[in-house]
């Protein structure tokens, strides 16, 4: 639902103009690199509430789960503090590589099709050596 909402606020903000385009973008970034803290804990949540339900362990997952959400939430809190006294900082790291990303976007999608075509073609010729030999 994350993914979806940005998308939806890309096509908004593309439509008032450069500026706003630009802003929104640089917010997604500092956002997707907050993120990782949360989407972390999920992962590791997950793997040792079920290792402790599957060893008839319950009460433990659900003190798994305390310990992860008081973490995240503390260093997410402790972030967002910092973030209201240092944001110009952060956002001054991004204005200057816009442009750049902005051709690098489609620059990197044509260069993942092309490496999946080379590498599709090498596995090809090699599976069909591979099979000479075998005949």
């Amino acid at each position: 639902m994350i993914q979806i909402s940005f998308i939806i606020i890309t096509i908004i903000a593309n439509q008032q103009g450069l500026n706003d385009a630009a802003a929104v973008g640089i917010v997604e970034k500092i956002m997707s690199f907050l993120f990782l803290i949360p989407s972390s804990m999920l992962s590791t949540v997950s793997a040792l509430g079920a290792q402790n339900i599957g060893a008839k362990k319950p009460k433990r997952a659900v003190q798994t789960l305390k310990y992860a959400i008081i973490l995240t939430v503390s260093i997410e809190l402790v972030v967002s503090i910092l973030m209201q006294f240092g944001a110009e900082n952060v956002v001054a790291l991004f204005p200057s590589t816009l442009y750049p990303m902005g051709l690098a976007t489609a620059a990197g999608s044509l260069l993942s099709v092309g490496i999946c075509i080379v590498m599709f073609v090498i596995l090809q010729h090699k599976r069909k050596n591979s099979l000479t030999y075998l005949c």
